[in-house]
């Protein structure tokens, strides 16, 4: 199994916005599907889908892009930030 070498700061995270492309943000991190499929977003790996943003599969499915960013930046942080704070405390 790869080991993540992904780095991403709480700026990088919160600059995450509407207009970038699903396949951008699952690049980031593929754990990013699952919020997306557990908000409704069920066709994630579409490939008419993959294309779009993240503010126009909110658009097509109903859903709060406000929300949904939100939830994604929360993960990204839990996973990306934290850990980070944690390796410079050890």
């Amino acid at each position: 199994m790869e080991e993540n070498t992904k780095t991403y700061t709480a700026e990088q995270i919160d600059a995450i916005d509407g207009s970038l492309p699903i396949y951008q943000l699952l690049e980031m991190d593929p754990g990013n599907a699952a919020i997306l499929m557990a908000s409704g977003m069920s066709c994630v790996t579409c490939p008419a889908a993959f294309m779009e943003s993240i503010s126009e599969a909110c658009m097509v499915h109903g859903m709060d892009p406000e929300q949904v960013l939100d939830d994604i930046k929360y993960y990204m942080k839990k996973k990306y930030v934290e850990e980070d704070q944690a390796d410079e405390n050890d």
